[in-house]
């Protein structure tokens, strides 16, 4: 309401590089969303196994796109954001953003589609494999640009032992992701995928906090021997601007788990993750897992 009331108009995508659409700024709608889910189940003695499929088609999709300010709107206070730069497309930024001033609008259908499937196989009575994977894929159907933080396909392998008692079992554990390649506009300059990098940003880092770090000394980059514009050059080359990440990196992680009931009311178990130090997030989460560790739990049951 704000942005209208400024005679604000949608930007074409959610980025710098938006255009005016020539469409003012319009209420926001809720989306629709049919949802279709058809799977299959098998059963054995020794194996059994799901696989279901879906199809999400969405109508009114909500997207984020850049606000195009047909007037003068630097100094101008948004929800406690004061503009501080406009470029000569109306484009408005704020201090702690390098993104244009945007907003959520409905816009254009999308379709989202994917699989996931899960498995176990008992190989005696003392062992059991346990195996899924799931995979999605979507996209807005009248650009073709993919939807916003789709996950990788992902998956996993659990191998485990247990004594017939079930008073003991280990079991090992493997996760992983696939490489992400295809990331929306907003996923690119979203801080949290791939971190978008301006000339601006740069330097206001290399002079402020990398300074108070004692990263930089002299106007020098103490670990490479580079002076800012040799560090604007090496990460953006001739841009103005672009992402750190042009796709999320994929990963494999390694755990390894134990249980001991040491009494018929006392249980303990070990656990053991990202056994291999691996530095990985999930897409969109803006946090890195946690480094390799290992937990011990012990239950009391009165």
């Amino acid at each position: 309401s704000r942005a209208r009331a400024l005679g604000a108009i949608v930007g074409s995508t959610g980025t710098s590089d938006a255009v005016s659409t020539g469409q003012l700024v319009p209420r926001l709608r809720p989306e629709s969303l049919y949802s279709f889910e058809p799977g299959i189940r098998f059963q054995s003695e020794r194996v059994s196994a799901s696989l279901t499929a879906f199809d999400m088609e969405y109508t009114d999709t909500i997207q984020r796109r850049a606000i195009v300010f047909p007037t003068n709107v630097v100094g101008t206070t948004i929800n406690g954001f004061t503009i501080v730069r406009q470029d000569a497309s109306g484009l408005a930024y704020i201090q702690q953003d390098v993104r244009p001033v945007a907003t959520r609008v409905n816009e254009d259908r999308a379709r989202m589609r994917g699989f996931e499937a899960d498995g176990v196989y008992r190989i005696s009575s003392s062992w059991r494999l346990r195996g899924y994977y799931g995979q999605t894929t979507g996209r807005l159907l009248g650009t073709g640009e993919p939807m916003r933080r789709i996950p990788p396909p992902i998956g996993g392998v659990a191998l485990r032992w247990g004594n017939a008692a079930g008073t003991r079992w280990v079991e090992g554990v493997t996760s992983f992701a696939l490489e992400q390649s295809r990331l929306n506009s907003g996923d690119l300059s979203d801080a949290r995928i791939g971190g978008l990098r301006t000339r601006t940003s740069i330097a206001n880092y290399f002079n402020g906090t990398a300074t108070d770090l004692g990263l930089v000394a002299n106007g020098i980059l103490l670990s490479t021997g580079e002076n800012l514009a040799a560090v604007q050059n090496r990460v953006l080359g001739t841009a103005t601007q672009a992402p750190l990440y042009a796709t999320q990196a994929g990963y494999v992680v390694v755990g390894l788990r134990a249980g001991w009931q040491l009494a018929p009311r006392v249980g303990l178990t070990v656990i053991g993750e990202n056994l291999t130090d691996r530095n990985y997030r999930l897409l969109g989460s803006g946090v890195d897992a946690a480094g390799a560790n290992v937990q011990a739990r012990l239950r009391l049951l009165f």
